[in-house]
């Protein structure tokens, strides 16, 4: 990094300190520099391990650090054409002062000891030092063609069983009913949280049975392991073939109360008369009132009602719940749909504070207070279904607004 200026925040101490120190020995000085007029720089961000698996960290930890990672791909989109390059890490856990708050154990040596216990690779220990490492990598002009990357710093931890458990599923359920029509099971797999196989066999004249099993003895032959194992999800869906049509069960949500955020137009308003026609009880959450009337109106009062609510306020949403119970006396499905977009702006440095925070308090706090109070009250009943509405933004950069990306990342 000879000649090199970089700008590192929380250097006082952990990897921040390591990675200073390490960079001022590889020639850096630490001075901010504008980067876009010299049309050349690297940006690095410390994302985590929990970037990219569930349930190693608390909701808003692990929340920001999605946003880590979905802000460095939209910048990395934004910044390409500047020739600057922007990436970030995601180490697995190790002792720094941040962690050691986090486990509540003083002493470095136990809690050595005891992430290396739960680590996937055996014989070695991850030190602050291989994180600088990998920042000064990314950082150099070894990395010069890397942009947009997430570096996995975790041994495998990622990739492989956490809990050191695997799941064995009976996945073949296929019978034929009395009036011999075929009825037959949806077999979803998802793996890695992104993979999603649906395969439903009906045709009277194929062998459903020799069909489902080659495809999930097949699939299953690779052994998909994710840090909690792989799952099969069986959905029982009865399927009647008859002129090659399907007719599927009418009234699914019969009985159901449904609390849908955003209900006043849109996905939100479709989705609201939907569940109604399949016999829910609709509360419709929104802050466009007259527009929410009249979805109320279309559904029917006796089906539907509506509540004024604002989800970035925890207030609204907590009236939204308690209007449920009240009203309907249970609720089963909690769909957070709301969100909001800003203005996509030229450059980053056009993007004002104000509207990213607007942005995040509607889309990620918002969706963090309907999933909290839904489980409130679903919690007791030992039932329910959250359903929260993310977007393609998710899964890539340069579509949207920086803020909406790291939204929908989170």
């Amino acid at each position: 990094l000879q000649g090199k200026i970089a700008l590192i925040t929380g250097a006082a101490s952990g990897i921040g300190e390591r990675t200073a120190k390490l960079f001022v020995e590889h020639g850096a000085k630490l001075l901010p520099i504008v980067m876009v007029p010299a049309r050349a720089g690297s940006i690095i961000s410390t994302a985590s391990l929990a970037s990219n698996i569930g349930g190693a960290s608390s909701h808003a930890y692990s929340s920001s650090k999605h946003a880590v990672v979905g802000l460095t791909k939209n910048l990395a989109v934004e910044l390409g054409q500047f020739g600057i390059r922007v990436n970030c890490l995601s180490p697995y856990a190790m002792v720094t002062p941040l962690a050691t708050r986090f486990v509540g154990l003083d002493d470095d040596e136990a809690l050595e000891n005891f992430v290396s216990s739960c680590g996937n690779l055996k014989g070695v220990t991850l030190k602050t030092d291989d994180v600088a490492n990998a920042a000064l990598f990314l950082a150099s002009e070894e990395a010069k063609y890397i942009s947009g990357h997430n570096l996995n710093i975790d041994g495998g931890v990622s990739i492989f069983d956490f809990f050191g458990k695997t799941k064995h599923y009976d996945v073949l359920k296929i019978r034929e009913d009395r009036e011999g029509r075929t009825s037959g099971w949806r077999a979803v797999l998802i793996a890695s949280g992104a993979l999603c196989i649906r395969c439903t066999f009906f045709n009277r004249g194929c062998n459903p049975k020799a069909s489902l099993w080659d495809l999930l003895e097949s699939t299953l032959t690779y052994q998909h392991r994710t840090h909690l194992s792989s799952y099969i999800y069986l959905l029982e869906v009865p399927l009647v073939s008859s002129n090659n049509c399907i007719r599927g069960a009418l009234k699914r949500l019969a009985g159901k109360v449904a609390l849908i955020t955003g209900a006043a137009s849109g996905l939100g308003e479709c989705t609201a008369k939907l569940f109604a026609e399949h016999g829910a009880k609709v509360i419709l959450a929104d802050i466009q009132d007259e527009l929410s009337h009249g979805v109320c109106e279309a559904i029917g009062s006796t089906n539907s009602r509506f509540v004024h609510c604002d989800v970035s306020k925890e207030k609204d949403v907590i009236n939204a719940v308690d209007t449920a119970i009240a009203t309907y006396g249970k609720l089963d499905i909690a769909f957070n749909n709301a969100a909001i977009v800003d203005p996509v702006k030229q450059s980053i440095i056009d993007n004002d504070k104000i509207d990213f925070d607007h942005v995040l308090s509607v889309n990620v706090t918002g969706v963090f207070l309907g999933m909290k109070h839904a489980a409130r009250v679903m919690l007791p009943a030992r039932s329910g279904s959250i359903i929260s509405t993310s977007s393609v933004a998710s899964h890539m950069g340069g579509t949207i607004s920086h803020a909406y990306t790291c939204s929908k990342h989170a």
